[in-house]
């Protein structure tokens, strides 16, 4: 295990679901790997507080369930941003 599977000054493992996002993020060219918090985060706030950043500077998820076949829909927006159901549902609703 290298220093690109580790995360934050502690040295934790990543877990293989975040080493692949994380390898997929140097992959595209981007600056920075995934972070793992010590404790959980309920909230976007939270875990902005946790990283002494913006709320802006977290990536929060909500999943949909597609009724046509029942396909789970990720959809991953700012922390500081709301998903409006009735105006992403052109996206992920057929």
């Amino acid at each position: 295990m290298g220093a690109s599977d580790m995360c934050g000054a502690e040295l934790k493992a990543l877990p293989e679901g975040v080493q692949r996002v994380a390898a997929e993020l140097r992959a595209k060219g981007h600056p920075h790997l995934p972070r793992m918090l010590d404790d959980a985060a309920r909230t976007a706030q939270q875990a902005a507080d946790a990283l002494g950043i913006s709320v802006g500077q977290i990536a929060k998820s909500i999943i949909f369930r597609r009724k046509a076949d029942e396909m789970a829909v990720l959809v991953v927006t700012s922390g500081d941003k709301r998903v409006d159901e009735k105006r992403s549902k052109p996206w992920w609703a057929s």
